[in-house]
């Protein structure tokens, strides 16, 4: 994907996740707008969605998931063509919901990481988690078709 078109696909992206994120109260004690700005990683070929910090300390409650999952089944067919893309990743106040969450974070020492690799051959997920829209896997951060 070129600069332009990836810069077009966010802008793009940016406008249809803040119409879904605003289209319905999600938060009920919170009226305020949700801002969402896309910017594509190509690091770790992932979507990063930044979202207010005030989102953070509510980001494990069932609103603002229901707000992430219906931004992530309406941008998800934009998506999903794109070879090697990874995922979607969600910020609140350029954190993720482990800094306000870190007891839900899920530790594996390197020996028990190299250990899994070697039986089952493929890479493993990464400690930011997994999630199928199909439903399959679900563990918080990252958006991956599977």
């Amino acid at each position: 994907m070129s600069v332009s078109q990836r810069e077009a696909l966010e802008h793009r992206i940016n406008v249809i996740a803040n119409d879904v994120a605003n289209a319905r109260p999600f938060l009920y004690e919170d009226r305020l707008p949700i801002h969402i700005e896309a910017s594509f990683d190509p690091v770790s070929e992932s979507l990063i969605m930044h979202t207010d910090g005030r989102l953070g300390p509510s980001s494990g409650s069932p609103d603002v998931e229901d707000m992430r999952h219906a931004v992530d089944q309406t941008i998800w067919p934009l998506l999903e063509r794109i070879p090697s893309f990874r995922g979607i990743e969600w910020r609140y106040g350029g954190k993720d919901i482990y800094f306000w969450y870190p007891q839900d974070r899920v530790h594996q020492n390197r020996q028990s990481r190299r250990a899994s690799r070697r039986v089952s051959g493929t890479r493993q997920p990464s400690a930011c988690g997994l999630v199928s829209l199909c439903g399959s896997r679900y563990s918080g951060e990252l958006l991956v078709a599977t």
